[in-house]
């Protein structure tokens, strides 16, 4: 990848059914950011719903939460739709596509179809004018119907990669976690909710 779209801030969206290699192929993209100096964030939408619920209980936190995902050079949301949001959420994602737009690049892993997503995201005037902004000017990929885990060896275990955009590529490593048997290649800073068995040093760059 050599990041065009990041430097026209061309959105790209990977849709289709589970398991089909959304996340793969979006965390490999993330990676060559992060090569190239990018900072990158990695985020599951509903963990980011979840911090805007937590914001909201402290004063000024949403601002902050907003403006810390609107910094990315590259936001990669996974699950993208997958569970109903409220009004209250619905604001939320139109101000941060808004602060988005035009200015970086986002990009959407999700299973729904382009258009399921008014509905799925509340219907409404801000329903439109955030499918305005990021449909209008994204790269649509169609990730297919086969399920990867299904037809992937079973290994046991989830490796992540994940290195810290903001603290250096330099700062790498592997971690064994107890999850599904595929492989997601991850950069920035990753929340899970998974067990950390073991850190183990990625091999010497290339």
């Amino acid at each position: 990848s050599t990041g065009q779209f990041i430097h026209s801030n061309t959105n790209i969206i990977f849709q289709g059914f589970t398991g089909s290699g959304k996340t793969f192929l979006a965390c490999a993209i993330g990676r060559q950011a992060c090569k190239q100096q990018i900072r990158t964030r990695y985020i599951r939408l509903p963990d980011l719903l979840v911090e805007h619920d937590e914001a909201t209980l402290i004063v000024k936190s949403n601002a902050k939460l907003l403006k810390k995902y609107s910094s990315y050079g590259v936001l990669i949301i996974d699950e993208w739709l997958f569970e109903d949001i409220s009004e209250d959420e619905q604001h939320f994602l139109f101000e941060l596509i808004e602060r988005r737009h035009d200015c970086t690049s986002t990009i959407f892993c999700t299973q729904y179809r382009k258009e399921d997503w008014h509905s799925r995201l509340g219907g409404g005037v801000h329903a439109d004018a955030i499918m305005d902004r990021i449909v209008h000017n994204a790269i649509w990929i169609e990730a297919g119907k086969v399920n990867m885990r299904e037809t992937a060896p079973s290994t046991g275990c989830n490796y992540r990669w994940y290195p810290s955009a903001d603290r250096g590529y330099q700062n790498r490593e592997w971690v064994v976690r107890s999850e599904a048997p595929y492989w997601t290649h991850s950069c920035g800073i990753i929340k899970h909710r998974h067990t950390e068995h073991a850190r183990l040093p990625l091999p010497a760059q290339e």
